[in-house]
């Protein structure tokens, strides 16, 4: 919404054009465009007032403000509940805003929940002698994998596996580092960044 010309310059331009100034002369006068002023003197002569109408509608609960408050906490950590940042708001404000709302508000930024990515948990000391892995051993012959045994462990849940809690992400961002889960838990991501499964080169 642009910025509303204030009743000052309202009276400023309905006493120009009561003077009989052209809209060319009040534009360059009081610096606003040509449309703005035309409508004004259009308002003022069907309506005999400066005055905006009331707006029709609930006024909205949350201010600009509150909004990239609560875009910016979703931002910084995407797993916060729109429960819980309703209830974060009534404590710190004193304003009842319903979890609907918290939602509406996030949508219309581009935020929506989302399950997130599963993805390997890889420590970044991992990270770097996989690719150093891969790159010294890149131009090999098919044959040299041949004589290569590959392991792998992998830990499994039947009853009662626990889904992961939902995500506030935008388009594109499925794969950022904080908007996936790791396919292990914290305990284990700690033995494996650790002295144990190790490779010569290449942790496992």
């Amino acid at each position: 919404m642009g910025k509303q010309t204030t009743n000052e310059t309202r009276k400023i331009i309905l006493d120009l054009h009561k003077e009989k100034k052209s809209l060319r002369e009040i534009v360059k006068i009081v610096r606003r465009n040509h449309c703005t002023i035309k409508k004004i003197i259009d308002k003022y002569t069907t309506r005999h007032t400066i005055e905006n109408l009331p707006r029709s509608g609930r006024p909205k609960k949350l201010t600009d403000s509150e909004v990239r408050t609560i875009v910016r906490e979703v931002r910084n950590n995407p797993v916060s509940s729109a429960v819980n940042i309703s209830k974060k708001i009534a404590e710190t404000s004193g304003k009842s805003v319903s979890a609907s709302t918290i939602r509406r508000a996030l949508h219309k930024n581009g935020l929506h929940g989302r399950v997130p990515r599963k993805k390997p948990y890889i420590s970044k000391a991992n990270q770097k002698k996989r690719i150093k892995f891969a790159r010294k051993y890149q131009n090999e012959a098919p044959h040299f994998w041949e004589n290569i045994l590959y392991s792998d462990e992998s830990k499994f849940k039947i009853f009662g596996a626990k889904k992961p809690p939902k995500i506030w992400r935008a388009k594109n961002e499925a794969f950022l580092d904080k908007c996936v889960t790791s396919t292990i838990s914290t305990v284990e991501a700690q033995l494996w960044s650790g002295d144990v499964w190790r490779h010569p080169e290449l942790e496992i």
